[in-house]
Order: structure tokens, then sequence, then C-alpha cells
């Protein structure tokens, strides 16, 4: 079987705007965390009222739906016998590389966590071997995995 390569096109995976980064919410939630607000990931459920003001805000904001993509993409059989690699595409247009033995923290706070440190410093671990890493755009993923397919799936609601 050819490998697969999965590119999980624009993911709800952002920090906070700028524009929002003075809002009490985020200023409250940022201090709670004990993150400076500009690596704080934003989310719907936690930053709903400051977000009202947000353009596409309906698209924006949910890091959990790819937390558990990732969870049930890293933990598959397929993963581990490296026949899968992943890629995330963000809302605003980032790509990070997946390594295929990153396990995802099954606990949504410590993914929060990693994420923030993933934007702060460019890569998750900062030293050594980086399990999660950005990289160049979509071009990056097609120039570098060349796969002989390309399968697009376009969500279609009503």
């Amino acid at each position: 079987m050819d490998k697969v390569v999965l590119l999980l096109t624009e993911a709800s995976l952002e920090t906070v705007p700028k524009e929002l980064l003075n809002d009490p919410v985020i200023i409250r939630d940022a201090r709670r965390r004990g993150v400076n607000p500009r690596y704080l990931i934003l989310d719907r459920a936690r930053h709903h009222r400051a977000m009202t003001r947000l353009s596409n805000a309906e698209k924006r904001g949910r890091p959990d739906i790819l937390h558990q993509a990732l969870l049930l993409i890293q933990g598959s059989l397929l993963v581990r016998n490296n026949m899968v690699k992943t890629y995330i595409h963000t809302i605003n247009d980032l790509v990070i590389d997946v390594d295929p033995e990153i396990r995802p923290p099954r606990n949504y706070e410590n993914f929060i966590g990693l994420m923030s440190q993933l934007f702060e410093v460019g890569r998750v671990p900062p030293v050594g071997k980086p399990l999660m890493r950005f990289v160049g755009g979509i071009d990056y993923v097609l120039n570098t995995e060349l796969p002989d397919r390309k399968i697009l799936l376009d969500d279609v609601r009503g």
C-alpha cells in the first residue's frame, strides 16, 4: 500500500488575533494559563465573548476539533506502520509537519499548551528532534510528498 498523505486544511488553530489582545477575556485567560497573550490559542469555548467581533468567527477558535482528529489519526495502526503522513494547514495559511512518532496529549489542556509552544518557538519540542514544526505552505507539502493521487474533500453543508 502506498503512503497516504493527510493534509488537514483550514484547521481552526491560531493564536489570538492582534485586535483581541487587549480584551479582558483574553487577558484573564492568558494570566490564568501563565502564557503571553500573543501565544494564547484562540478557543471558542473560552473566548466566545471576545470573538463576536471577529470576521469569519464561525470558522475560528475550534482547536478541539483538531485535537480529536490528531488523536484519531496519530493513534492509528497505519501511522504506527509508517503508512500515513499528516500535515496541518491552519486557517491563517500556516502548515505544520506532524512527525508520525508524535502521540498528541490526550488531555485537551496539555494539547493547548503544546500548541502555544509551537506558535512561540516554531517547533515542539524546542530542542532535539521536532515532533511538530512549521514548514512552507501547501506547495511545500505537494512538492515534498509528490503524491501520485490527490483527493480533496470539501465541506458541503446544505
